[in-house]
């Protein structure tokens, strides 16, 4: 397993995440999706190739399929079970903060915009 996998709506918050990432030199293997669904399909291939990421970014508020149902469609794969979530959002509801806790999966939760010292903390607690 390597590599972080963007899920995020804005195309700006993607560039900024592929920026940081690079920067921060944890990883050269990047991949994004702009929505939940399209999030499911990459992973589902990157399963097949044997290159599931080490950490997923996930935005919760996005079209077509949301962070929460991303999750929900995963959580219960064996196949995915090693793979850290993050959730990186905007939301400042406490209930989403809260919600995270149903999720094992999920190992933290960071306001936008992503920064090389939260990337960092990220992998220091793996």
């Amino acid at each position: 397993m390597e590599g972080i996998f963007c899920i995020d709506d804005d195309m700006v918050t993607l560039m900024i995440c592929k920026r940081i990432i690079e920067k921060s030199g944890v990883t050269s293997t990047i991949h994004s999706a702009s929505n939940g669904l399209e999030g499911v399909e990459k992973l589902e291939d990157l399963l097949q190739k044997n290159h599931l990421p080490q950490l997923i970014l996930l935005d919760l508020n996005m079209p077509v399929m949301n962070g929460w149902d991303f999750l929900n469609t995963i959580q219960n794969d064996e196949s995915y079970q090693k793979i850290h979530v993050v959730i990186l959002s905007s939301t400042v509801d406490p209930a989403d903060f809260e919600k995270t806790k149903n999720y094992a999966m999920v190992k933290g939760f960071i306001s936008k915009p992503l920064t090389v010292e939260n990337l960092l903390d990220i992998y220091k607690s793996f």
